[in-house]
């Protein structure tokens, strides 16, 4: 029987107040701890960054070949429910809850599909703009001849 448990959240390597580096949480700490839970076959960790503040942190899972935790614990996590494990003597806990595989998560997920972007632009279709014989639009249009002061200049008037 196979039995996976997760700490989603706990410290990573970072620096303190006073610039000195902390290792965080390391697996053994999470081995000497869970062991509570059942017979451990295995821990995983994961490195994260927090995009808010750029701390480090850690996301642990734990495996179990045998489970011998209180019937109130094991329903509470069977249905979903996170518990809160200390982690020392100074009140810190960490959130643990059951693995469930992200197969099993399809309520909200969108069918796969197939969609093609392309990044020329498509021309608009042609206006159907009907001609009505003006001087911009009729290619038989002459202008008059521009009035020619007595200097021998053309004289335009802008209104």
């Amino acid at each position: 029987m196979s039995y996976t448990l997760v700490i989603k959240r706990a410290f990573g390597a970072n620096k303190d107040r006073n610039g000195k580096w902390r290792q965080g949480t390391t697996k053994k700490q999470v081995e000497v701890i869970m062991a509570d839970f059942g017979t451990i076959d295995s821990v995983d960790s994961l490195e994260k960054k927090d995009r808010r503040n750029g701390e480090n942190f850690r996301m642990f899972f734990i495996h179990y070949k045998d489970v011998s935790m209180e019937d109130t614990v094991r329903d509470a996590l069977d249905s979903g429910n996170d518990i809160e494990v200390d982690n020392d003597e100074y009140g810190h806990f960490w959130l643990v809850t059951k693995y469930n595989k992200q197969a099993d998560k399809t309520d909200n997920k969108k069918p796969r599909g197939v969609r093609i972007r392309t990044n020329r632009a498509v021309p608009p279709p042609p206006l159907d703009v009907p001609i009505d014989n003006t001087p911009e639009t009729d290619p038989e249009f002459i202008p008059p001849p521009a009035p020619i002061s007595d200097d021998g200049h053309v004289s335009l008037q802008i209104e």
